[in-house]
């Protein structure tokens, strides 16, 4: 009965340091959060969600449980967003072989009046005599 007694003590001082350590475990734990900015990275997390939920939901996609391949995924999401890219390219470049054939049309043209002016009164294989 003793040895009850003696354990029953120990145990109600293990209960109490037990008490006081969880009490001081979660007081530190508040402290961590304050130091921390918690608040911020909560705002963050929450924004994260928020933009998530959006996606989810126009998307009918559901992030939560997988997709398989995150990264392919995402390089198609990144090819739609950037789908102007590949026009835009092409376009440029039209743009840009229009131009130089408007130039060579300009320099052939000077070249042929030069060409002319250099033949004027001389007789060429096209001409008819009248």
């Amino acid at each position: 009965m003793l040895t009850a007694l003696a354990y029953a003590i120990d145990q109600k001082g293990n209960r109490a340091d037990a008490a006081a350590l969880g009490k001081a475990r979660n007081e530190g734990y508040e402290q961590g959060v304050k130091s921390t900015h918690g608040a911020y990275y909560e705002d963050q997390y929450n924004k994260l969600v928020d933009k998530v939920v959006a996606f989810e939901k126009a998307s009918g996609l559901n992030i939560q449980y997988g997709w398989g391949k995150p990264e392919r995924v995402g390089e198609i999401v990144k090819l739609i967003m950037n789908h102007d890219a590949p026009l835009k390219r092409i376009l440029d470049t039209a743009k840009y072989n229009l131009s130089k054939t408007e130039d060579l049309k300009t320099e052939i043209e000077r070249q042929i009046k030069v060409l002319e002016s250099a033949m004027v009164g001389q007789k060429t294989e096209g001409d008819e005599e009248e």
